[in-house]
């Protein structure tokens, strides 16, 4: 069994890395975008690899994506579904280019 938490991004998904190390994690969940809004940046490549490279060195193996709180797969409200849906793709693939 692994033990992780969810870690803050802030100021580039790198840093989890060196936070969840502070704190013994095996196992990290981190968020790709505010979790409180649709709006979605892409990751730059460089920042990608220093994430990659570091949870390697860590030996933390097992990373995990959190969706954004305002998913709705359920909703009547078309606009809303499509957000839904365009922002499980965008994490979809951001968990690929991690290694998620």
């Amino acid at each position: 069994m692994k033990i992780g938490a969810h870690v803050s991004t802030a100021g580039g998904i790198s840093k989890s890395i060196a936070r969840a190390t502070e704190i013994g994690c095996e196992a990290i969940q981190i968020f790709g975008s505010s979790p409180q809004g649709w709006a979605f940046k892409p990751i730059p490549e460089p920042e990608i690899e220093s994430f990659r490279s570091q949870a390697t060195e860590a030996g933390i193996d097992s990373v995990f994506l959190h969706a954004i709180y305002l998913i709705n797969l359920g909703t009547a409200d078309e606009a809303h579904l499509d957000r839904g849906i365009q922002s499980l793709i965008n994490y979809m693939n951001l968990a690929a280019e991690i290694g998620a």
